[in-house]
């Protein structure tokens, strides 16, 4: 293998970064497990092919967004403006061109081959599977390039942060559930919603280092128009409305299983407190960073215990 294939390899693995898939992966699989244990759905052998191309084509679709948003943030002098004092892991995009792994002709190859796998895949099981699939992974496209390719750009006009809530959210669990079930249901979207917003906080409190470098590249999101401090207060209040939207699921199954969430609680309110005391310290707001990437990953196994417990009350009574 040549130092040129090696150094593309590399950057193509470093650019889809499969570890940030479980932002898709978590609700999608959650979605499943409804269907099966809750929604009546049964997975036969058959099945099991069509949900791992499902889970291949959630993959590709994450590579494409990566790769569109890597693309258009480094033409727009977005990434490249990030100095190193405000450079932290959550900040600077992926950097695969601005580290030379990738050129961007090769980011441009990658977006257009992952979103064509992408779109194979949802071919066949819109044909072989379920019919309703079809909007879902029009949208999860269409999604992934409003969000960063001109001239809608949405993340540079203050509605990324809505749209990623959308998508990792409602559109993901419910497309899961949809694709077993054929149909949508109240309780699968209620649970959902809650989720994709943990994904926006995510996104937002991730914004804070690049703060200066989108500013200068014309990226007015969220941050940007409303500056860190009144910022970190809309974080604050999405978390309060994750934790109104598990009392709506609990209300409506008059099931109080899926208050559980209910524990991440502390997480939430000392990632919010860190935001407000170390808005401007970039070191020290990693910790908000990493508490709402853990409150996420918590809030997923605990709806997956939720939805086990309903299953086995439902079925003993």
């Amino acid at each position: 293998m040549n130092s040129d294939t090696g150094r593309l390899i590399k950057g193509t693995i470093q650019l889809a970064d499969p570890k940030i898939w479980m932002m898709s992966y978590i609700p999608f699989t959650l979605g499943l497990i409804i269907s099966v244990l809750i929604g009546g759905a049964r997975i036969t052998g058959g099945d099991v092919l069509w949900i791992l191309a499902a889970y291949a084509a959630l993959g590709l679709i994450e590579t494409g967004k990566n790769a569109i948003n890597e693309y258009t943030d480094y033409i727009s002098g977005v990434d490249t403006g990030v100095d190193e004092e405000h450079r932290t892991p959550f900040s600077g995009g992926k950097k695969t061109i601005t580290s030379g792994l990738l050129n961007l002709r090769q980011v441009l190859w990658i977006t257009v081959l992952s979103f064509m796998g992408a779109g194979a895949i949802g071919i066949v099981l819109v044909i072989f599977k379920e019919v309703w699939i079809l909007p879902v992974g029009i949208a999860g496209i269409l999604f992934s390039l409003l969000y960063s390719v001109p001239p809608v750009r949405l993340c540079y006009r203050g509605w990324g942060e809505l749209l990623v809530g959308i998508t990792f959210g409602p559109l993901v669990l419910s497309g899961a559930y949809v694709m077993m079930t054929g149909r949508i249901d109240v309780l699968p979207v209620l649970i959902s919603v809650p989720l994709g917003l943990v994904i926006a906080n995510i996104l937002i409190i991730n914004e804070y280092p690049d703060l200066e470098a989108d500013k200068a590249g014309g990226k007015r999101n969220l941050v940007v128009r409303l500056g860190k401090r009144s910022a970190s207060k809309v974080y604050g209040i999405i978390f309060i409305f994750i934790y109104m939207f598990y009392a709506a699921a609990a209300l409506w199954d008059m099931n109080p299983v899926w208050l559980l969430p209910l524990v991440t609680v502390p997480m939430a309110y000392r990632a919010y407190t860190n935001s407000i005391l170390h808005a401007d310290e970039i070191r020290l707001l990693t910790k908000s960073n990493i508490l709402t990437i853990q409150s996420f990953q918590l809030t997923g196994l605990l709806l997956l215990v939720a939805t086990v417990l309903t299953y086995l009350f439902r079925a003993i009574l």
